[in-house]
């Protein structure tokens, strides 16, 4: 399984300009099929659109894109809240952030709720939004999981002006798990 991590140069308050970032990060699929099979994006790739939006845009870039995509995240009232879509457009999983942190918590963003994770090409695979990651232990007894992927906003305990964006993908296990990166329009070797 192939995971492709991107993130945009820039974060925006817009939603829809961060898509639309990604998109041009990801480029069009060639006739060669998708560079991977799940895309991952950072955590608030989504800002506060409404959750309609939030979900067309994931929905539409998996299609669009022919890979499973982990929409990063998106404020859905008080609730940071995110989605997976697979290539062809149905809905696998919504994941809450359970352990919202710092700023989110000031500004009342509440915990949302443990997602069961989900099943792709025959790999189990689970979302830890951000600083859920500290609390990975609450994963323990999930026996089979072949990665887990963090959708983040920073890679650091971060409580301040200025947040580094960041996408994680992790595995338990040797699944044949490959991660590639683009950054800002530069792509990382794995």
């Amino acid at each position: 399984m192939k995971i492709l991590l991107v993130q945009p140069p820039h974060w925006s308050p817009d939603g829809h300009a961060n898509f639309d970032a990604a998109e041009t990060l990801i480029g069009s699929s060639s006739s060669a099929g998708p560079p991977a099979d799940v895309l991952l994006l950072p955590e608030l790739a989504g800002s506060s659109l409404p959750r309609s939006d939030y979900l067309a845009r994931v929905r539409d870039l998996a299609t669009g894109s022919g890979m499973a995509v982990v929409g990063g995240s998106h404020y859905d009232g008080p609730v940071n809240r995110g989605a997976v879509f697979d290539a062809g457009g149905t809905l696998l999983l919504e994941y809450d952030k359970v352990h919202p942190y710092g700023l989110e918590l000031r500004s009342g963003i509440r915990p949302g709720r443990p997602s069961a994770g989900f099943e792709l090409a025959g790999h189990r695979l689970h979302v830890l939004l951000c600083a859920d990651l500290w609390y990975s232990a609450s994963l323990a007894g999930r026996d089979g999981l072949d990665a887990v992927l963090v959708p983040a906003f920073s890679v650091t305990r971060w409580d301040g002006p200025a947040p580094r964006q960041g996408a994680v993908a992790t595995h338990e296990r040797g699944a044949g798990v490959r991660v590639h990166d683009v950054r800002g329009g530069q792509r990382l070797a794995p």
